[in-house]
């Protein structure tokens, strides 16, 4: 598509992306592709599935004309890349404003500009079950350049499959000392419970009468749930719904919703029947050369791993104080400062401040290749903490000894380790300067003489 695509203007609105790449096409910068522009009903973008692919200039979610839920879906490796990516709403530019007389959440774009935030009433979520987000230009995704809270999406939700932050389309430039892959969100473990199946009503004979001549639409409604989207697939040679696909298991939802599927007239529903279950939160992947800034707050529950380049957490918030930190081999993870970590992990680099962990959590990968983390700082051990194993059963055992951690300094403190993952003869070695701790695995023949 040339120009600008938008999804939803009356009533609600869904597309589903579930294979290839998708270009809708605009200048650098300007709007391509917009969910929701009027009030009242759902816009709802899905990317379902490794090679789906929504390319736009820039994703905006919501429109200043009244209120409406705007909510993206990145799935099971679906992505996303753009330019752009922030909710909308009023801006108004006043120069002769200073910081004492702004409200808050109004931004001053360091040129004398004031920018004043509206609220349009909307409501816009992001939903990560898998998906991968890949920033292609400047500024920072939000159009402006620095934190800018009024134009983050409401929600930003982590479900179990985590979400991916690839960099390796970044534009390697910066403007006004923000990095181009600049994420102002706040990633969010999801809460409460969540949607694990919804079923129609193949036992309702008025429901198996009905001829459709495409997918429709399932309504969800409860008092105190949200974010959770699906819809009736469609089989075009027999006419019929052949299953529910859910693309978002939301959050907070009661013990009864409401589920509805509609008829094929849209005049009438069938109420549907539902599993829920109590969320999971998923973790933060890293990938590509360049550098991923975080610097909004954090409370993802899943690991956090730095595949390839640097992710940087730029606030004390932004570091997850639930998910378990590695960086591979190569990647960097820089803290904003000294901060606690649940865990570390990995053969990359930990650079910002000095580190307390509660624990290490190895990897068979660099275990057996005899590769540890490097602290470039000072570490110490939390009481109580704990060493233990990802994947142990993976681990070749062909290895001496293993480095787990290096610091600048001496280590302070003595973890423990976990005998379920790492039974005997595994034990536990500091070097003789204690920077360096050692998974150890003794070898050979004892012989004992009596």
């Amino acid at each position: 598509a040339s120009g600008t695509m938008r999804i939803g203007h009356e009533g609600d609105a869904v597309v589903y992306v579930g294979g290839g790449t998708n270009w809708v096409h605009a200048d650098v910068g300007r709007t391509a592709t917009q969910l929701g522009l009027a009030a009242g009903g759902v816009s709802a973008l899905t990317v379902d599935g490794t090679g789906s692919v929504v390319r736009t200039g820039s994703l905006i979610l919501g429109d200043v004309d009244g209120a409406r839920t705007n909510i993206l879906n990145l799935v099971d490796g679906g992505a996303l890349e753009a330019d752009r990516l922030y909710k909308n709403c009023y801006y108004k530019k006043d120069k002769d404003a200073t910081a004492a007389t702004m409200p808050p959440g109004s931004w001053n774009n360091g040129s004398g500009d004031w920018f004043i935030p509206f609220s349009n009433g909307c409501f816009s979520v992001i939903n990560a079950n898998g998906g991968v987000l890949v920033p292609t230009f400047a500024w920072g995704w939000n159009h402006i350049g620095g934190t800018c809270p009024p134009r983050d999406p409401d929600r930003f939700v982590l479900f179990e499959k985590g979400l991916v932050i690839d960099t390796s389309k970044s534009m390697n430039v910066e403007r006004d000392g923000y990095a181009v892959h600049t994420q102002p969100f706040h990633l969010d473990a999801p809460t409460g419970r969540g949607f694990a199946e919804i079923v129609l009503p193949t036992n309702n004979a008025t429901f198996l009468g009905q001829k459709y001549i495409g997918p429709a639409r399932i309504r969800i409604e409860d008092a105190t749930g949200w974010g959770a989207t699906a819809f009736a697939d469609f089989d075009k040679e027999k006419g019929k719904l052949v299953g529910v696909k859910l693309t978002s298991p939301g959050c907070d939802y009661s013990a009864n919703p409401t589920v509805l599927v509609e008829s094929a007239d849209r005049k009438s529903t069938f109420a549907c029947t539902f599993t829920l279950v109590e969320n999971v939160s998923g973790g933060l992947t890293k990938r590509g050369a360049q550098m991923a800034e975080i610097y909004g707050a954090c409370t993802y529950a899943g690991t956090t791993c730095v595949e390839s380049g640097t992710l940087r957490l730029a606030t004390e918030k932004s570091v997850a104080p639930a998910s378990h930190y590695r960086a591979k081999k190569g990647a960097t993870l820089q803290l904003p400062g000294a901060a606690t970590l649940k865990s570390v992990g990995g053969a990359g680099m930990v650079t910002g401040g000095a580190v307390t962990a509660a624990g290490v959590r190895a990897h068979a990968e660099d275990l057996n290749a005899r590769q540890g983390l490097s602290v470039n700082n000072a570490l110490a051990f939390a009481e109580g903490a704990v060493v233990t194993a990802e994947d142990p059963a993976a681990i070749s055992g062909s290895f001496a000894k293993a480095p787990l951690v290096t610091a600048t300094s001496a280590i302070v403190g003595t973890p423990l380790i976990d005998r379920d993952a790492l039974p005997a003869p595994y034990t536990l070695k500091f070097s003789d300067d204690r920077k360096t701790l050692y998974l150890v695995c003794p070898r050979g023949t004892a012989l004992i003489l009596r």
